[in-house]
């Protein structure tokens, strides 16, 4: 695990973001090909004793972006992101605590958005994310998330921490 950009991510998530912590949700696992949520099942249950659809739907999304941010970063630096569109199908109930896996992007998408956000300073980025319980899929989302430079491109480049 990128242990150093884990615990920096989960630190910002949870001092920026007041519902991560509410939610206690927590950066799990990178190791620069996927990145894990994590959250516990006590603090995100319905009245159904299963996980409420608008934590499967937080932790999904909050995910995407977060892997969205941290590609952004490598290729331009400062830089926004948001959610521009998401689409969430829910599996099966969940009954006990759950994580959301994105995976990197394949090396096409990732250059053609490294190549918008130096070139044209914004980028669209669809990335999908499986809500799991255990090894069991409960849920698959698809968000697309747009980057915005803040500052002028630095290189035209997209430096790759995640092939490390």
């Amino acid at each position: 695990m990128k242990l150093a950009i884990a615990q920096e991510l989960d630190a910002y998530l949870q001092a920026n973001i007041p519902l991560i912590a509410a939610m206690q949700i927590k950066v799990s696992y990178f190791d620069g090909k996927c990145l894990r949520l994590s959250a516990p099942l006590a603090v995100n249950i319905n009245d159904k004793q299963t996980a409420f659809g608008g934590s499967i739907a937080t932790l999904a999304t909050i995910t995407g972006w977060a892997m969205a941010t941290l590609l952004a970063k490598q290729a331009s630096g400062p830089n926004q992101v948001v959610i521009a569109e998401s689409k969430l199908r829910y599996l099966k109930p969940i009954t006990d605590d759950f994580f959301a896996e994105c995976l990197r992007p394949v090396d096409s998408d990732l250059d053609s958005f490294c190549h918008d956000l130096n070139v044209k300073s914004t980028a669209k980025l669809v990335l999908p994310v499986q809500i799991k319980q255990g090894n069991k899929i409960t849920a698959d989302f698809t968000g697309t998330y747009v980057a915005s430079v803040n500052a002028p491109p630095t290189s035209a480049a997209c430096p790759m921490i995640f092939n490390e």
